[in-house]
């Protein structure tokens, strides 16, 4: 072979490697471009799932989300209007469906929002995207927001009247400031000061005496506030007495409920204020008047106590003039039974109460004086017991100490003659709103072949 037969072989070994070369770097290529092209279209399909999603919540969102470009024509939204499709919109601009003011209010605003590069926001926000000449915004339907706003409006003046009227002074107080947030209008019938010079810190300067109620009873003005702020469950109910901007005195009744926050901090109160400065005057009119006539009640009992005395001192003198013993028994029981109804007046006259007297202090008090009006009480041995505390009215009191009068005397005559010592025992207890007394003694009793009556 010759030597230019030995080079083409050699020159076409040479090729053939470098296609084999080039072969495997093009199956590479290939099999590269592939993988990108499956990758892109992964890529493609998850951000057309994304864009999916995206639209389904933006198209579903109860804001109305648009987008609009630089010649401010609406190129996409979601708006669901009852009275035109969602594709009325596009292309159009605000002039064509809203009015001229508000159409007018939304340029300004988008116009802004191109000039500035920067969210602006009216009744609405809108956000420029960057690197971009496209305008994307939300805005919310508020109208029945608004209506509920102006019904409110409406109501608060008439609410106001109605509380002012029953002579209340509506306020909020904030607790952390110390200032009253609102205050009503007739804070200056009640005080003289207009409500934006009535301050907490003038209240609590102008009153001269504090009365806590509702459970506050006996505490300071701190004291109440605190025990008010550390259990806000409870109502704030006091009275002061205060001093106007004319130097008036009047009383005034404060009733709040506390207003607390999330974590149930109390924060502040609302309540109101009211003139109860005539039902005061009332009041102390009617303790007074009350007091006169206690006063002249127990004037009246001491007096007719000592008539009784009189009358029965009377009847002890003409007995020991009377030689008579029929005479003197009944001169005696005459005497006993006059201080039977002298001793209730006399414990009237002592007692807290005007209407009644306590059932054992009276017994006991009315069996004493008769063991000494009859020389026993050295010789009986006295027992008077109640169940419970009795108390027995005015009106019964005197034939009730009648009838106890002629039962112990009959005991004390018949049971312990000639001297004999002895006891005696009066109970007194309560059945069904009744009061039962029963005496017993420890004397000679009865006579043999007696019956005893019973009625």
């Amino acid at each position: 072979m010759s030597n230019q037969e030995k080079a083409d072989k050699q020159k076409l070994k040479q090729l053939e490697k470098l296609a084999e070369q080039r072969t495997a770097e093009l199956a590479e290529a290939n099999a590269s471009l592939v993988r990108e092209i499956d990758a892109r279209k992964k890529a493609e399909t998850k951000l057309r799932e994304n864009e999916e999603k995206f639209r389904a919540f933006v198209d579903n969102h109860p804001f109305t989300t648009y987008i609009k470009d630089s010649s401010l024509r609406i190129l996409y939204n979601n708006t669901r209007s009852r009275s035109a499709p969602r594709d009325f919109f596009i292309g159009k601009t605000v002039h064509d469906f809203l009015p001229e003011e508000a159409a007018e209010q939304s340029t300004r605003a988008d116009r802004e929002v191109l000039a500035r590069n920067r969210p602006v926001e009216i009744t609405q926000s809108r956000v420029l995207p960057n690197g971009s000449r496209l305008i994307g915004g939300m805005t919310l339907n508020i109208t029945e927001q608004k209506h509920a706003e102006e019904a409110l409006k409406k109501s608060e003046p008439l609410y106001r009247k109605a509380i002012e009227g029953v002579s209340g002074v509506p306020y909020r107080l904030d607790f952390q400031s110390d200032k009253y947030d609102f205050m009503g209008e007739g804070i200056e019938r009640l005080t003289g000061y207009a409500p934006g010079e009535f301050t907490h810190p003038l209240f609590q300067s102008i009153w001269e005496e504090f009365i806590p109620t509702g459970g506050l009873e006996g505490l300071t003005w701190a004291q109440a506030r605190q025990m008010l702020q550390d259990n806000p469950g409870l109502t704030w109910q006091a009275n002061f007495l205060i001093k106007t901007k004319k130097g008036e005195k009047r009383w005034v009744a404060d009733a709040a409920s506390l207003i607390v926050d999330d974590s149930g901090k109390a924060v502040g109160s609302i309540g109101l204020l009211q003139d109860i400065t005539r039902s005061k005057r009332q009041e102390e009119q009617i303790r007074n008047a009350l007091g006169e006539k206690e006063v002249l009640l127990q004037e009246i009992h001491h007096r007719v106590r000592n008539n009784m005395q009189i009358i029965a001192s009377l009847s002890n003198m003409q007995a020991k003039r009377s030689r008579n013993e029929q005479v003197i028994s009944a001169l005696q029981e005459n005497h006993n039974r006059v201080a039977a109804m002298a001793t209730v007046h006399e414990l009237l006259y002592q007692s807290q109460s005007l209407a009644h007297i306590d059932l054992q202090r009276y017994v006991t008090k009315l069996a004493e004086r008769l063991l000494i009006v009859y020389g026993c009480a050295g010789q009986i041995d006295l027992k008077v017991v109640a169940s419970e505390t009795i108390e027995i009215d005015i009106h019964r009191a005197a034939p009730f100490g009648l009838i106890l009068n002629e039962l112990i005397t009959n005991a004390l005559e018949h049971a312990f003659p000639d001297s004999r010592s002895g006891s005696m025992e009066i109970r007194a207890h309560t059945t069904d709103g009744e009061v039962e007394i029963t005496i017993a003694d420890d004397g000679c009793g009865l006579p043999k072949g007696t019956a005893p009556v019973q009625y």
